[in-house]
């Protein structure tokens, strides 16, 4: 087994845009395709819009592009789940008879990452919401503790010999406070957490390897594309 993963997302940092237009030079698909691309509000995941008429597309084609893109989005420009992001589908068009849903399947996924790629993404990392008990002598110890760890809290509480200590910490963290308030407070802290949700992380966001063909490495896409066929 390999060892825990912490799981971060990523959200669209602006707005991007990018479009292929069937039989342009480099576009191997027959099916021309546009997206743009911006931030949703908090907590939305993915919302797909429509700008291009409903029936400039056959249902399945439809299908095919919405599908995929939401296949295509459990892998951003780092390789995490992008979430609360809007996507509009604002070209199309197709050949009849030759066009068929594979083709935009194929298209799909670099449309996309290219209006991603201009958008740009940031890296957020989960937190726990956290809640300590302490007597009120190690308060100092706590807080440092806590910002050491990279968390934040809010205004201590006091009642009567003890503190009261709410904020959040990383989840990449959170379990060496766990293992240390025994240690530090000598078996008199209570430490209650649960989920708090996503903070932008600073710095160099970390990575996740890839699983899916990527589309961000255009010609080996390509080539790997048309040996499923």
């Amino acid at each position: 087994m390999s060892e825990p993963l912490v799981v971060c997302i990523e959200k669209p940092s602006g707005v991007g845009a990018a479009v292929e237009w069937i039989g342009e030079k480099g576009n191997p698909f027959y099916a021309t395709l546009g997206f743009r691309i911006k931030p949703g509000p908090e907590g939305s995941g993915l919302s797909y819009q429509l700008e291009a008429e409903l029936g400039s597309l056959p249902p399945a084609f439809q299908r095919a592009v919405r599908d995929t893109c939401r296949v295509v989005l459990q892998e951003g420009l780092k390789g995490w789940v992008v979430e609360d992001i809007i996507v509009t589908l604002t070209h199309t068009g197709y050949w009849s008879p030759v066009s068929t849903a594979r083709d935009f399947r194929g298209l799909a996924p670099l449309v996309l990452m290219e209006a991603l790629r201009q958008a740009g993404t940031s890296v957020y990392e989960p937190l726990e919401r956290i809640e300590v008990i302490v007597p009120e002598r190690f308060l100092s110890t706590l807080l440092s503790r806590i910002v050491q760890l990279g968390g934040n809290v809010l205004e201590p509480a006091f009642h009567q010999a003890d503190v009261l200590i709410k904020g959040t910490i990383p989840v990449r963290t959170a379990a060496r406070l766990k293992s240390s308030i025994h240690a530090l407070f000598g078996g008199e802290g209570i430490l209650i957490s649960k989920p708090g949700g996503y903070e932008r992380m600073a710095g160099k966001a970390p990575t996740k390897e890839r699983r899916q063909l990527n589309p961000l490495e255009r010609t080996n896409y390509l080539m790997r594309f048309s040996h499923t066929m």
